[in-house]
This record gives structure tokens, C-alpha cells and sequence, in this order.
């Protein structure tokens, strides 16, 4: 999918969402973009992903850490993570707005980094197109995912937490 597609479902699934491909801003002003070809990642990748994603977490005692190691280091981490397994670049890295929603009342808790997975709904990649690519938010440190059109995760409480994506990434 080229680059002009990921911007397109981003503009679909997250409006106000903007699309930064920039790796680096020359004297002239103009930006040297990382990636121009994107390659979404199929059911039974993202499936296995989760899980080998959940386990490298857990094996590896990776846990929050203040400033040390918070969100934007977990949506870094399954960004390169899926690079590696699956030699794609499916999953990019958000920034966004976060509240908090119960019985009502919408409290801001703040900036946070997450992630955006570019997710075919065919497992065959020769069938997948804008029309039946999806997005998904990944909490990487969860982790758990939600599609991009109900970026809500709720919690035991019946409160929910909801994601206002301001910033798209791509892997890098």
C-alpha cells in the first residue's frame, strides 16, 4: 500500500489525525519521509503477534517505568517487534489525547503514545485494499487493541478509556 493509502485511511478512521512521514527536516524545510510502501498485517499475523508479543512482555519482565520506560518506549518496542517477526511495517506509533469516561464526565489524564496497526481483513495480501484495510489502536502496555472507529477500552468498572489520536508515525 503506498503512502498516500495509510493517509487516506487515517483521514477515515481518525479524523484529525494527521500523518507524519517525516525521518528528518532539511535546511530547505522540506522533510525526507521514512517508509513510502506499507504493508498490512493479515488476521492470523496480528493474531500471532499479540500473542508472541504477550509473552515476550512477560518473559522479559518488561514493565512501566516512570520516564525510564513509559508509552512512547512500549509503542516503539511493538513497532520494531512486529518489523522483526514479520518483516513489515504494519504497525505505526500514535500520540494522542487520553481521557478517562465515567458516568458522564470526561476527565483529560494526559499525552500518551500508542500504537495505529494497518490491518487487512484478508488473509490473502493480493485481496487487500483501502476497502477492506482497517485500523486498530494497540495499547502496547496492555497490550490489548480496539478498532480505530471505537477507540474506547473499557475497564471492569463499566468506565472506559478513550483514545483522541492527534499524530500518526510510522515505524522508525
Amino acid at each position: 500500500m503506498h503512502v498516500s493509502g495509510v493517509e487516506l485511511l487515517i483521514r477515515r478512521w481518525l479524523p484529525g489525525a494527521r500523518f507524519v512521514n517525516c525521518a528528518a527536516r532539511l535546511e530547505s524545510g522540506e522533510c525526507v519521509g521514512y517508509d513510502s510502501q506499507f504493508y498490512p498485517a493479515t488476521p492470523s499475523e496480528y493474531s500471532e503477534f499479540m500473542r508472541r508479543y504477550q509473552d515476550f512482555l512477560s518473559q522479559n519482565m518488561v514493565e512501566w517505568l516512570g520516564d525510564c520506560y513509559d508509552c512512547e518506549d512500549f509503542a516503539q518496542l511493538a513497532s520494531a517487534l512486529f518489523s522483526a517477526w514479520f518483516r513489515k511495517n504494519a504497525v505505526l506509533k500514535a500520540v494522542g489525547r487520553v481521557y478517562y469516561v465515567h458516568n458522564g464526565s470526561r476527565e483529560l489524564l494526559g499525552w500518551h503514545a500508542y500504537n495505529v496497526v494497518l490491518y487487512c481483513l484478508e488473509e490473502d495480501l493480493t485481496k487487500c485494499s483501502i476497502e477492506n484495510t482497517v485500523l486498530v489502536l494497540l495499547e502496547p502496555q496492555g497490550p490489548v487493541s480496539v478498532i480505530a472507529s471505537y477507540p474506547y477500552i473499557t475497564l471492569s468498572d463499566g468506565s472506559y478509556i478513550e483514545y483522541e489520536t492527534v499524530e500518526v508515525h510510522p515505524p522508525g
